[in-house]
């Protein structure tokens, strides 16, 4: 049997405010093998963001055993955490995180930089960004980019140095309903087609339907854990769309219409 990609053993994560002690996470358990597409859902202080955050070995846990991969990370040091960062683990973020006078091609190889000593990087970026449909924008800057395209940007650089793992918190959190459909049609298909495990934190039950699996945090603590048949994603680029806009999400033609939602808050203590 293969080691699994995540497994969490009573994870707790306490914060102190003041004279009170909040628990974040308290008691959080669960087992997520390679290749599946887990979605994590619950209301506003459930936990989503602390945990994705030690999953993402940006923080960690004040007890409980957290292994990725095998190894316990509870732990490690700060560079071995940033090695396992750079190893393992894709990040895709809801504000896109995009660097706005660097060209898309140059954000995604950007990632390179700090995970790799191969020598090819921007043919890796470029190979990245015609995966999600975007290697005829890869000089834009991002301003001049869409919301959907600035995402789908994020996407490849998360993608470039090759993880075992992505980690998408609301990766659709800022879009319009067309443009998220095209992100979560992107994500899809790199857990279909490339057997990627996905981990998508999010609040629309829209975008975990989507995922073959939804745990359900309430309180800190797993409340729900449920396996489902996956919604199939649609991209919305179709046949009737604009001239020069091809079928497949993944096209190097494929274009979102991308109008940005206002942008939502994140808790100010990660909870």
């Amino acid at each position: 049997m293969s080691t699994p990609v995540i497994e969490l053993q009573e994870l707790r994560r306490e914060f102190r405010m003041g004279d009170e002690i909040v628990h974040a996470l308290d008691g959080a358990s669960m087992t997520i093998e390679e290749g599946e597409m887990v979605a994590i859902v619950g209301r506003s202080g459930s936990g989503k963001s602390t945990l994705m955050n030690i999953l993402g070995c940006l923080d960690t846990p004040t007890g409980g055993r957290y292994l990725l991969n095998g190894e316990d990370i509870t732990e490690l040091s700060d560079d071995r955490l940033s090695e396992i960062r750079g190893q393992y683990l894709g990040f895709v973020f809801q504000n896109y995180n995009l660097l706005p006078r660097v060209s898309a091609l140059g954000n995604v190889e950007l990632a390179l930089h700090y995970r790799s000593r191969r020598k090819n990087k921007r043919a890796l970026a470029m190979e990245a960004l015609d995966r999600v449909g975007l290697a005829h924008r890869a000089n834009h800057r991002p301003p001049e980019l869409s919301g959907g395209e600035q995402q789908r940007v994020g996407i490849a650089r998360a993608l470039v140095s090759d993880p075992r793992l992505i980690l998408a918190d609301e990766p659709t959190g800022n879009l319009d309903s067309r443009s998220s459909e095209l992100i979560m049609a992107t994500i899809q298909s790199l857990n279909r087609e490339d057997g990627r495990t996905m981990v998508i934190v999010t609040h629309d039950h829209e975008v975990a339907s989507a995922a073959n699996r939804i745990i359900s945090l309430e309180d800190g603590r797993v409340v729900d854990d449920r396996r489902i048949e996956a919604r199939t994603v649609v991209s919305p680029v179709g046949p009737h769309s604009a001239p020069g806009v091809a079928t497949s999400p993944l096209s190097p033609k494929a274009v979102d219409g991308g109008a940005v939602r206002g942008v939502t808050t994140p808790d100010p203590q990660g909870l």
